[in-house]
């Protein structure tokens, strides 16, 4: 609506008081456990939108643009009208990776989680490689499309190496990457639950592919990559990145903090205490010789009693 009325558009229907009274009927009907009614309000709402676009469409056709504004103007218009359609077109039979979960980022895909607190998160996909010793984020990369993961190992060790400048020895996975595509020199180790004959050495290992978790954890809630304010694909290749190096950064700073930085800051302290120790001096006597100064301003300068010849 906005985008049409900045082309002159001017539509019979806007809908946009009746809009808002229908998505609130359809909050209370959900709430209610009264999924007919809440379906009828969801075929008016489309049927509320198919009329709007079909007007901006009509409208979008007779318009000629005048300069570089007005055509991106008109472009805008023409995908709003475009994305609107596959809303309106969409139903539960309808693939989960055709489906538009978000009007201003249509590229949000559904990811099953297979949890039981959460079932599914919208969003793109997002692939780390930790160091299994330290925990270092040594790679983050965005992967649209919602692939299988056993089909991302390949990139994903591939950017570490390139990032860290050495090739990894080992990789150690969970399930998800069975029959992956990678085909190197580093020996992957997709971690399962049959464990009696694995030697010690290697288990110890294993045990330590379950550290990621945690890291992926705080950098969704801690460097915001559970909720990316960056826009478009570019966007989320962006947020994955700078939300990895956000971890290590924290990482580093901490290391620092328990080691060197401690002695620094001491030392610093030190610093401060005996300058603050000058300054206190030098303030004193500053103020003794004013109070002197001031004394000998106030004397007078010949005695009473003195005669002059």
């Amino acid at each position: 609506m906005a985008t049409g009325g900045k082309l002159g558009i001017s539509f019979a229907r806007n809908y946009v008081r009746k809009g808002k009274t229908m998505l609130r009927k359809h909050s209370g009907y959900v709430k209610a456990k009264q999924f007919n009614r809440a379906e009828n309000v969801v075929r008016a709402m489309r049927q509320y939108l198919k009329n709007v676009c079909d007007e901006a469409e009509a409208a979008a056709a007779g318009i000629v643009p005048r300069n570089a504004r007005e055509m991106a103007l008109l472009e805008q218009l023409r995908g709003h009208v475009e994305l609107s359609r596959r809303i309106i077109a969409q139903d539960k039979g309808t693939p989960g990776k055709d489906r538009v979960y978000s009007v201003h980022e249509p590229q949000v895909e559904c990811i099953a989680k297979g949890k039981v607190h959460k079932h599914y998160e919208f969003g793109v996909k997002v692939g780390f490689v930790t160091a299994s010793r330290t925990n270092w984020i040594l790679g983050a990369m965005a992967l649209p499309g919602n692939p299988y993961d056993g089909n991302t190992l390949s990139k994903a060790l591939g950017q570490a190496e390139k990032m860290c400048g050495v090739k990894p020895l080992y990789a150690y996975c969970d399930l998800g990457y069975r029959g992956h595509d990678y085909k190197g020199e580093c020996d992957v180790q997709v971690v399962n639950r049959f464990r009696k004959r694995k030697p010690m050495a290697l288990l110890r290992w294993w045990k330590r592919r379950s550290a990621i978790e945690p890291v992926i954890g705080h950098v969704k809630s801690d460097h915001c990559m559970g909720r990316n304010m960056l826009g478009g694909e570019r966007g989320d290749r962006l947020n994955a990145m700078l939300s990895a190096v956000g971890f290590n950064l924290v990482k580093l700073m901490k290391g620092l903090k328990k080691r060197w930085l401690k002695r620094l800051f001491l030392c610093l302290r030190t610093m401060v205490g005996n300058l603050a120790d000058a300054v206190a001096g030098l303030t004193h006597w500053v103020e003794v010789a004013w109070r002197q100064a001031a004394t000998a301003l106030r004397r007078p300068l010949f005695a009473a009693n003195w005669h002059f010849a």
